[in-house]
């Protein structure tokens, strides 16, 4: 069992890859984002704090898919920029017995991030 991590800032391609990973591997992947925008379009927020609390929901969520996939015996593929309040979610999954856990963490120069930020909101 397999536990891969997909981090990094936004716009730095964490997505793209770990699609691209998810097919050539036949693993599930959850995305916080995808599940965020879930959430959002489900119940919105009114404030800062409760764009937060849609994050860590959809952190929770896609945590909790993960550990069940695991807990099957299969690997997952978990794509998000892993903020210091995820922890009380991921760490289950990277302590469960016999998991091995791989973090790729991609990264980028400053101006290349903003220019594919500036690029993604024109859409």
């Amino acid at each position: 069992m397999t536990l891969l991590l997909v981090a990094g800032p936004p716009g730095v391609g964490k997505s793209t890859l770990a699609q691209g990973l998810a097919r050539r591997l036949s693993w599930p992947l959850f995305m916080k984002d995808a599940y965020k925008e879930l959430l959002f379009d489900t119940v919105g927020f009114g404030s800062r704090a409760a764009k937060v609390q849609l994050g860590l929901a959809a952190m929770a969520v896609i945590c909790h898919a993960g550990f069940a996939v695991l807990k099957s015996g299969g690997s997952v593929i978990l794509e998000s920029n892993f903020e210091t309040a995820d922890l009380p979610f991921i760490k289950p999954l990277v302590i469960y017995p016999g998991v091995q856990t791989v973090t790729l963490r991609l990264e980028a120069e400053m101006d290349v991030l903003y220019e594919r930020f500036l690029r993604r909101d024109e859409n």
